[in-house]
């Protein structure tokens, strides 16, 4: 949701920031996702390849992000 509001703003500044914000909300899925485990309520067998997938994008994002900004200042 974050990406998809950010593609529509009118500068790569806007748009970076989007990306960080998808970014953080990686970081709060995976916060739910391991209180989920904790709690029980998800097995550790389920829970790894939702991390691993978590962890994917978030280094996508994070390459994204550079990009962005190194165009911005470049």
């Amino acid at each position: 949701m974050n990406i998809a509001e950010g593609s529509g703003r009118s500068s790569d500044t806007d748009y970076s920031r989007f990306v960080a914000y998808a970014r953080a909300s990686c970081n709060e899925l995976e916060y739910q996702l391991l209180l989920a485990r904790d709690l029980g309520y998800l097995e550790t067998v389920e829970f790894a390849p939702l991390a691993k997938e978590i962890s994917e994008l978030r280094s996508m994002l994070t390459g994204s992000h550079r990009k962005l900004t190194r165009a911005h200042v470049g």
